[in-house]
């Protein structure tokens, strides 16, 4: 009995301090130094989409989405009268290479078809894979015309027989994929643009960071002209 007596007041203690720390906080949500701006994200809301440019040279200015980071010798050069984007073919052969992990090929009917469709089927909404957000994969259709065109602009050839492609729906007649989520930030050096005879071959070296302290790897893309365009005409990685 004795310990009772002094267990309720211990207990009502307790509760009047609990009361009294949730009153403060309450006022002190009210007051200018300590309340949160409704207009400002919290670190948990905050979008890993919106990025910070900081300094150095950037494929995209406005500063929306993911970002390509390039230096070095990113000057158009000409190739048989034709002025070819050397960042856009350095670009290029990120997306085949470490995206569509074709890393070798001296022609293009030697990727495999399926990827061969998905790179099509994904620059009719992209130009470039790093702008694709990440913020859940997106259901697509595509028509087999379609998907040609932009083969025929990256590669110069469409005769490919793309209704092979596990992508080909017999039902629809249509292309279906999911676009996967390759939207990422790329940090690259375009290291040279050597124009041999009737090509073109793009030395890149990719990084994991802004900074360039960490090799990610590096290409070689073969580009030729095709029609009076430049086109891909060969990848090598290392």
């Amino acid at each position: 009995m004795k310990n009772r007596h002094f267990k309720a007041p211990a207990i009502i203690t307790a509760v009047l301090l609990t009361l009294t720390i949730l009153f403060l906080l309450c006022s002190c949500s009210s007051c200018n130094s300590c309340s949160i701006d409704p207009n400002v994200a919290t670190d948990d809301e905050k979008s890993t989409y919106k990025v910070d440019l900081g300094n150095g040279q950037t494929d995209n200015p406005e500063g929306e989405g993911f970002q390509a980071f390039g230096d070095g010798k990113l000057d158009p050069i000409t190739l048989d009268g034709v002025k070819v984007e050397v960042k856009d073919f350095a670009i290029y052969s990120f997306e085949l290479a470490y995206d569509m992990g074709q890393e070798q090929f001296k022609d293009v009917h030697d990727i495999n078809i399926d990827s061969l469709t998905q790179y099509g089927f994904t620059h009719i909404y992209y130009d470039f894979f790093y702008q694709i957000p990440n913020k859940g994969m997106l259901f697509k259709e595509a028509e087999e015309k379609d998907i040609k065109k932009e083969l025929k602009e990256l590669f110069g050839y469409d005769d490919f027989k793309l209704t092979d492609s596990i992508l080909y729906n017999p039902k629809s007649k249509k292309f279906e994929m999911w676009l996967p989520e390759y939207g990422m930030n790329i940090y690259y050096r375009v290291d040279a643009a050597n124009i041999i005879d009737d090509r073109a071959e793009i030395i890149t070296t990719f990084y994991n960071e802004k900074q360039k302290s960490t090799l990610f790897g590096r290409t070689t893309i073969t580009v030729k002209i095709k029609d009076k365009k430049p086109v891909i005409s060969a990848l090598s990685t290392k």
